[in-house]
């Protein structure tokens, strides 16, 4: 078999692993199907291991179309935004403009400003701040190192697989 064959008797595989329904992919049904595919087991993982890479490429392919989209939103966005600048600055607060392809209205509205830094403003009204705590891991990594016994928190060895 060539690697074109390999791939799509692989992507043939995954798809019939999915759930019409959903769009999930079914790990039983895919171990099954996988498990189906005669090949020596060390060929079928090598095999599986260079789909990986693959599909890896081609989410990283994807992800440049994506952040090369989101500047070229930015872009058209930050154009928008100064368009309607100019209209707020070139428009008498209230006046209202129309034809056959657009409408120019106004609305009130209101809106928070804070006038304090934030710390003063959290140290006087704390009921009204968010506040997020979460773990500070690598400062707890550091500590336990270094001899610190961290109540509720060890350091825990990991095997993770690593595809090239």
């Amino acid at each position: 078999m060539n690697l074109f064959e390999l791939s799509k008797l692989y992507e043939d595989t995954l798809a019939m692993a999915i759930d019409q329904d959903t769009g999930e992919i079914l790990d039983d049904e895919l171990v099954s199907r996988l498990d189906a595919i005669q090949e020596h087991r060390t060929e079928k993982l090598l095999n599986l291991s260079a789909w990986i890479c693959d599909l890896d490429g081609e989410a990283e392919a994807i992800k440049g179309q994506i952040d090369r989209l989101k500047k070229r939103m930015q872009s058209v966005q930050n154009k928008a935004d100064s368009i309607r600048r100019y209209l707020v600055q070139n428009l008498n607060e209230g006046e209202k403009l129309k034809d056959s392809r657009t409408e120019i209205t106004w609305r009130k509205s209101s809106a928070v400003e804070v006038n304090l830094d934030i710390k003063d403003f959290a140290s006087l009204n704390p009921d009204l701040v968010k506040t997020t705590i979460e773990p500070k891991k690598s400062e707890i990594k550091k500590a336990i190192q270094n001899g610190r016994e961290v109540v509720g928190a060890e350091i825990v060895e990991r095997m993770g697989m690593v595809i090239k």
